[in-house]
């Protein structure tokens, strides 16, 4: 009787978990039309200012912590060059100072890697979704959370709009 009840409890914790999977992915909010296939991308596609729209940076570990970069009037801009070279500006309004990364990015065959500055020689890989207007990037980084010279293990995750 005990292991039937363990294997209901199972069951019921799979089930809530897969309901609480929304619908509001950033990633929906893509527009259908004038998307492009992430295997077509090329450095060249994603040249520009880009302004977030929506922008997260969530600490790995203990302690637990999600910052709305956003929230209260924060900034955050992603600036693509030629040959891959970006800024990437978080400035939040909750914390002084913020966060900017430079370094390269590479697409290969719908893979974005990135090269930051700050770690010379460590690639990194980052999810994309494009359209014409619109950027979706998420991926681990670093940042200091509480303001103390401390860079933290992160994931950020960024909806970004075409300025230009």
């Amino acid at each position: 009787m005990l292991k039937s009840e363990h294997s209901l409890i199972s069951v019921f914790v799979v089930l809530l978990l897969l309901s609480g999977c929304s619908k509001d992915d950033p990633q929906d909010n893509l527009p259908s039309s004038n998307e492009v296939p992430v295997q077509d991308l090329a450095v060249d596609d994603l040249l520009g200012t880009w302004e977030a729209d929506s922008a997260r940076i969530v600490q790995l570990g203990s302690p637990f912590e999600e910052m709305d970069i956003l929230a209260g009037g924060g900034t955050g801009t992603f600036i693509v060059q030629k040959e891959g070279f970006f800024i990437l500006a978080l400035f939040p309004i909750e914390t002084s100072g913020g966060k900017i990364y430079s370094g390269q990015l590479f697409l290969d065959a719908g893979d974005l890697r990135m090269l930051f500055d700050e770690s010379p020689g460590d690639t990194v890989m980052w999810d994309i979704q494009t359209s014409e207007t619109k950027l979706l990037l998420d991926g681990p980084a670093t940042y200091d959370f509480i303001g103390d010279g401390t860079l933290e293990d992160a994931f950020i995750d960024l909806t970004l709009d075409r300025s230009n």
